[in-house]
């Protein structure tokens, strides 16, 4: 009996060392879902979630660094259409079937220069002061990118709730 003791709590004890395993794992994985589930919930109109506005303060900042203003005035989001994204930021810009997809447009105030667009030879890299992206809600990769010398013709606010990412 004294031989079965100790093999008896070795294998309890690496049960519990797996099951301890199990649930780190667990949740290491749900933290991720979570936040994709939540961007994946937000609606046009709704306020931006702050894990959403963190990343995207984060995203921008490193482009304006990229595109030679590190410091730049504003940075000012919203969720919205991508339809009514593309009405306010780039007039005249439309993407068949955007009507319902849900984005982040951020519109940040600066002296940008891109100049890892693509030119024809000889020519200039694009410059502007109104940097207009943007994003899609649960990847949060650039759907699409407007640079500009004015201020978006429409209101921010027209589309929800403004957020200010810096």
């Amino acid at each position: 009996m004294s031989d079965s003791a100790p093999r008896w709590l070795s294998r309890h004890r690496r049960a519990v060392r797996y099951v301890s395993a199990a649930v780190v794992v667990a949740a290491a994985v749900s933290a991720p879902l979570a936040t994709l589930s939540s961007a994946a919930s937000v609606t046009a109109g709704s306020a931006i979630p702050a894990a959403a506005a963190h990343r995207l303060s984060t995203m921008m900042l490193r482009e304006a660094r990229l595109s030679g203003d590190a410091k730049p005035a504003s940075i000012m989001a919203v969720t919205t259409t991508r339809a009514s994204a593309l009405k306010v930021a780039t007039p005249g810009d439309t993407m068949p079937g955007s009507t319902g997809q849900t984005v982040y447009l951020v519109v940040m105030k600066g002296s940008f220069t891109l100049n890892d667009a693509s030119v024809p030879p000889g020519g200039h890299a694009p410059t502007g002061h109104y940097l207009a992206v943007t994003f899609d809600t649960t990847t949060f990769h650039t759907l699409d990118l407007g640079l500009s010398d004015h201020a978006p013709p429409g209101s921010l606010r027209s589309l929800g709730p403004v957020s200010n990412l810096m």
